[in-house]
C-alpha cells in the first residue's frame, strides 16, 4: 500500500509536467517494452522453439539492442533540453512518432493481427491524449494506422511475410496454439501494465484535480466557508426540498460590526483575521446539518434547514455570544473584540421564495444595526444577553 501511494504521489502533478518531461516518461516506458521483447529474443536464441524462424531471429538479433540504444540516446537528449522552451513541442512530436513507429515495427515482427496490436491501437492513443496535445497524438496515431494498414495489405497479398519472427505453422497448427497463447500474453503484458496502469494513475490525478477545482469553485479562499454562489445554492436547494414537505427553513444573515473601522485602524490583514475568527466561531458553534457561507464582504449567511423561527433565533443568539467572546490580536498583540449583528427570517412567515426570505433577513439585520449592533433581530423580538 505504501509503495502504491509513493507512485501516486510521484505522478501527482503529471498533468502539469512539461512536454519534454512527459516525453521522457513515454521513452522510458518504450525502453521497458523493448527490453521485455529483447529478453524473449535472447531466450529463443539459446532455447529455440520449433515455431521460431531462427534465421530471421539471427538476422534481427541486433535490431532490438539498436532500438534500445537509440531510445537511450533520445532520453539523454531529452534530459539535456528539458528546460529549453524551443524543445518542448518539438521533442514531444519526435518522441511520440518514434514511440508509434517502434511499436508498429514490433507489431509487424510478431504479426499485426493479434491481441497485442489491438491493445496498443486502443490504449496508446488514450495514453497519449492524457499527456500531449491532441494534434500530436492524432498525427502519430494516424501515421501508425497507415503503416499498419499498408503492412497488413502487403502481407495479405504475399508481398512480405506475415509475422516473420514465427514459422507459418505457428499460426495454423493446433499444436502451436498453447505456445501462440503464451507468446501473445508475454508480448501484451508490458503494454497492458504500462498503458492501463499509467492511465489509471493519470485519471486518479485527474479526479483529484476535478475535486480540487470543485472545492475552489464553491469555497471562499479567506474563510474556507462556502462562497456566495455556493451558499445561495444551498439555500435554494433547502427551500425546494422542504417546500413539498412543509418543513420550515430559517435564514440568518449576520454582519461584522464596525468592520471598516477595524480595517482603517489596524489594516486589512487584521480585518482578514477578524473575518477568519468569525468564520471559525460560526463553524464550531453551529450544528453539523447547518450550512454557512460568506455572503459578501463582512456578511455571512446561515441556512437552518427544518428549523422553526424560535429555534433559529436561539441558534443566532448562541453564535452572537460566541463571536463576542472571541477576539483578534492586533499588530501590538492587543486583543480586539469582534461583534456581529444578526437578522433572522423563516419560511413560515415569508414563504419559500429565496429572494424574499433573504430580503427579510437583511431587513432585520439592518434593524439590529440601527438599534445598536451586537444583537439578534427577527419578526419575534430582539434577544440580548
Amino acid at each position: 500500500m505504501g509503495f502504491n501511494n509513493s507512485i501516486v504521489r510521484y505522478f501527482d502533478d503529471v498533468l502539469d509536467w512539461t512536454p519534454v518531461r512527459k516525453s521522457l516518461l513515454v521513452l522510458i516506458i518504450l525502453t521497458v517494452i523493448l527490453v521485455h521483447y529483447w529478453l524473449f529474443q535472447v531466450y529463443q536464441t539459446y532455447f529455440p522453439s520449433k515455431y521460431i524462424n531462427y534465421d530471421i531471429l539471427m538476422t534481427l538479433q541486433w535490431g532490438l539492442p539498436f532500438l534500445i540504444f537509440l531510445t537511450s540516446v533520445l532520453i539523454y537528449v531529452g534530459k539535456q533540453v528539458k528546460d529549453k522552451e524551443w524543445a518542448q513541442q518539438l521533442f514531444a512530436c519526435i518522441s511520440t512518432f518514434y514511440y508509434a513507429i517502434s511499436l508498429v515495427i514490433l507489431g509487424y515482427t510478431i504479426g499485426l493481427s493479434n491481441i497485442t496490436t489491438g491493445l496498443v491501437m486502443a490504449g496508446a492513443p488514450l495514453f497519449g491524449f492524457v499527456l500531449f496535445q491532441r494534434h500530436i497524438v492524432y498525427a502519430a496515431f494516424g501515421t501508425a494506422a497507415v503503416l499498419i494498414i499498408a503492412l497488413s495489405a502487403l502481407s495479405a497479398y504475399g508481398h512480405i511475410p506475415y509475422g516473420p519472427l514465427f514459422k507459418p505453422e505457428f499460426f495454423y497448427e493446433f499444436k502451436a496454439r498453447p505456445f501462440y497463447l503464451l507468446c501473445m500474453i508475454y508480448f501484451a503484458l508490458p503494454h497492458f501494465i504500462t498503458i492501463f496502469g499509467f492511465c489509471d494513475l493519470f485519471f486518479i490525478r485527474w479526479r483529484q484535480r476535478e475535486r480540487n477545482i470543485h472545492h475552489i469553485s464553491i469555497t471562499d479562499s479567506l474563510t474556507n466557508l462556502y462562497n456566495r454562489r455556493a451558499i445561495t445554492n444551498c439555500l435554494e436547494a433547502s427551500l425546494e426540498q422542504n417546500a413539498d414537505l412543509a418543513f420550515p427553513v430559517s435564514v440568518v444573515l449576520l454582519d461584522v460590526d464596525l468592520f471598516k473601522r477595524i480595517n482603517d485602524a489596524h489594516g486589512h490583514a487584521i480585518g482578514d483575521k477578524a473575518l477568519q475568527v468569525v468564520a471559525a466561531t460560526l463553524q464550531s458553534t453551529l450544528r453539523k446539518a447547518d450550512q454557512v457561507g460568506r455572503y459578501g464582504g463582512e456578511e455571512f449567511l446561515i441556512v437552518l434547514s427544518q428549523t422553526e423561527l424560535e429555534q433559529a433565533v436561539i441558534i443566532a443568539e448562541r453564535c452572537r455570544v460566541a463571536i463576542s467572546n472571541a477576539y483578534v490580536s492586533d499588530e501590538h498583540d492587543q486583543r480586539l473584540q469582534v461583534t456581529a449583528s444578526f437578522g433572522v427570517s423563516c419560511s413560515e412567515q415569508c414563504g419559500y421564495q429565496l429572494d424574499k426570505i433573504v430580503r427579510q433577513a437583511d431587513k432585520y439585520l439592518y434593524e439590529a444595526k440601527h438599534q445598536g449592533r451586537n444583537q439578534v433581530v427577527s419578526i419575534l423580538n430582539t434577544i440580548r444577553t
